[in-house]
């Protein structure tokens, strides 16, 4: 039984420590689920099981939400054009960016902007 408790908490721990590099370097645009598989030494598959478990989302959803948040907060607090702003969030692709960010927002990154500073003007 312990042994298999030893098990698990190895895995937590990889997972865990996958989460903290995650939210350090979710601005890098070569960040993979791979990357952070093999810096486990856990399969794909097992790590993408095991870090969905423990956050909740799947690995992608999980750096999209956190990329666009920042998107969001630079949009909100800058003058950045978008171009700008999508290289600093990871993004290399802006068709990319955009679709995803008007999925996560329901936005486009220039309505939000507007809307966002009419909010606050208020």
């Amino acid at each position: 039984m312990q042994v298999d408790e030893k098990k698990i908490n190895v895995r937590q721990s990889a997972v865990d420590q996958a989460i903290r590099y995650v939210d350090e370097h979710f601005r890098d645009s070569d960040l993979t689920l791979e990357l952070l598989a093999k810096q486990s030494y856990l399969s794909k598959n097992y790590f993408a099981l095991l870090f969905e478990q423990q956050t909740g989302y799947k690995f992608k959803q999980y750096v999209q939400k956190k990329r666009i948040a920042l998107a969001c907060e630079l949009l909100r607090s800058t003058n950045y054009t978008v171009s700008a702003i999508l290289a600093q969030c990871g993004y290399r692709d802006s068709k990319h960016f955009y679709s995803i960010f008007k999925k996560i927002t329901g936005m486009t990154p220039s309505e939000y902007r507007i809307v966002v500073r009419e909010k606050t003007e208020k």
